[in-house]
């Protein structure tokens, strides 16, 4: 059977005749559908390929293409009443009312709560799935975060987490609908966790020190394989840094650097150096942050410039302009044969270990940014706490959060001078405010109100600037630009100013940016409290307040 071909006529045909010949043989109903151990035991798991492959799961590829007859249901496991009835009232709703789900999905969806049920046992203590769903803003996420990262020990094939955690969606779903949980925090922490139905997930993972050595191995400018080459040599010879550093340093997946603009999509800013992604991305616009070579990308992307090539990885050859996923597959593997690199098992390491070591840290970085917040986010409404957990990596403050956590894990992984450390952004951030020579409120105020005032407003945006920064909140950046209020009153504001200063001038002599002592105190005193209202006075100005609607 070594010469078994995993095609669609030998999965309808004779694959369901050999598997009844052997059930016979064992004692087994012939017609009743195995169990995935069963087939792993009789040397027929390459069915788990051919699901893949096809974007069905094992058990829709033998009921509905081989023709076997379910199993009967295995009973829900543990003591908890309420979820064992719920989930009773779920699936008979979906299959006699709502009709979404077949015979075969119902089936599914009763195997895969029987099994988050004693996933959750192992990780939350508790065969209660309801507790994620119904535990307040904040603690829910971190729940669920607990219950996914149990599954990664637990399920093998990335495919299989995603379903498994599709249908605990959908479950929370219908209770949210039916008002028996106040949230689906599984919806909300799912797209985050990176899976996939058609990517099988790595089932081993690369240290640090893998990929120390596989970075090391890589082509680099000093290694002299080109006498006196040009824009497009040395572009080649930093080819396959960049790529390893997108990678493990950026966790992109392996189509992400194909369809990244290097002048646009990279962001060198020294004090937030980060890769955006817009809505062609397969799991839609997203920020990360670049974590090792921003040296490495501003000297390749420069010669990028040099050869006229917008996109970060391009070839003349395809119709689009860029390479294909076979292309990073085959870099990778050259570089993991030339650095002989394997993972625990024997095999070699593909474009998706390299990320999976980056998401690693991601997970516990993001579970770490949960539990800081979440007594803050207990105290806010449901819609702050949203803001808190939707954003993750989409401030620069979850950013710098992420590298001060990550950090000793990137400089094992790559060179002390290629990490970009906490410091360095600080440091570069210091620069940029001291070089830009614009005075802040307080120096503007400070001008014109020395003394008591300078200090009482320097103290209130203190506190203001403390009070978010407690709340760990910041607005989506897509919903952050003013409102119409807020752009009414500035230009209002900028009008009238304007008008006051033309007016002073020509009547009263009176010139507040040439001549400040020219000023009357009453003028001072009335843009101080202009100013003071319009900062925390405002509604617009301000956090939404806590029982404001989601």
């Amino acid at each position: 059977m070594s010469d078994r071909k995993w095609t669609p006529g030998y999965v309808q045909q004779r694959f369901p005749a050999e598997v009844r010949e052997l059930r016979r043989a064992d004692g087994k109903d012939p017609d009743v559908k195995p169990t995935h151990q069963w087939l792993r035991d009789h040397g027929l798991s390459g069915i788990q390929g051919y699901a893949e492959r096809q974007e069905k799961t094992v058990d829709e590829v033998l009921l509905d293409e081989c023709g076997f007859e379910p199993r009967e249901r295995k009973p829900l496991p543990g003591t908890h009443a309420e979820t064992k009835q719920l989930i009773h009232k779920w699936l008979q709703d979906e299959d006699e009312e709502f009709n979404r789900l077949n015979d075969t999905s119902v089936g599914n969806a009763w195997t895969h709560m029987r099994r988050l049920m004693e996933i959750s046992r192992e990780a939350l203590g508790s065969t209660n799935l309801l507790r994620p769903a119904r535990a307040p803003a904040g603690k829910n996420v971190r729940l669920t975060l607990d219950l996914f990262r149990e599954m990664n020990g637990e399920l093998e094939a990335e495919g299989a987490r995603y379903n498994y955690a599709s249908t605990l969606a959908s479950f929370y779903e219908y209770l949210e609908m039916i008002g028996e949980v106040d949230s689906n925090p599984a919806e909300k922490v799912l797209p985050r966790m990176g899976w996939s139905y058609n990517r099988e997930s790595p089932e081993q993972t690369l240290t640090p020190a893998q990929v120390r050595e596989c970075w090391e191995a890589t082509r680099s400018i000093d290694d002299g394989a080109l006498e006196d080459p040009d824009a497009e040599g040395l572009r080649e010879l930093l080819v396959e840094k960049v790529l390893l550093l997108c990678l493990a340093g950026c966790g992109h997946r392996t189509s992400d650097p194909l369809i990244t603009n290097a002048q646009e999509d990279v962001i060198l800013d020294q004090g937030d150096p980060r890769v955006c992604f817009d809505a062609k991305r397969k799991n839609g616009p997203g920020t990360t942050p670049i974590m090792a070579g921003l040296d490495y990308f501003e000297q390749y992307i420069e010669l990028l410039k040099e050869t006229g090539h917008e996109m970060l990885f391009p070839s003349e050859l395809s119709e689009d302009g860029t390479r294909s996923d076979a292309w990073v597959r085959n870099k990778i593997e050259e570089i993991v044969d030339r650095a002989d690199v394997r993972l625990p098992d024997g095999s070699k390491p593909t474009p998706k270990h390299f990320r999976q070591f980056w998401f690693n840290e991601y997970l516990d970085a993001y579970e770490a940014y949960i539990a800081k917040i979440e007594d803050v986010a207990e105290a806010q409404s449901s819609a702050s706490a949203e803001i808190v957990d939707k954003h993750y990596l989409a401030s620069h403050r979850a950013r710098d959060h992420f590298r001060r956590f990550a950090y000793e894990h990137f400089e094992t992984a790559f060179p002390t001078d290629v990490v970009v450390a906490p410091e360095e952004i600080a440091a570069a951030r210091d620069t940029d405010t001291d070089e830009d020579g614009q005075s802040s409120l307080e120096d503007f105020v400070g001008a014109w109100l020395p003394g008591v005032a300078h200090a009482w407003v320097s103290a209130q945006l203190a506190k203001a600037r403390a009070q978010r920064e407690k709340a760990a909140i910041e607005y989506d950046p897509e919903t952050s630009l003013p409102s119409r209020r807020e752009a009414v009153v500035v230009a209002a504001g900028t009008l009238v100013s304007a008008t006051m200063i033309g007016v002073m001038t020509a009547h009263l002599r009176v010139n507040p940016i040439v001549d400040p002592g020219s000023v009357p105190p009453e003028m001072s005193i009335a843009l101080v409290a202009w100013l003071a209202y319009a900062i925390y006075d405002m509604p617009d100005l301000e956090e939404p307040p806590a029982n404001s609607p989601s």
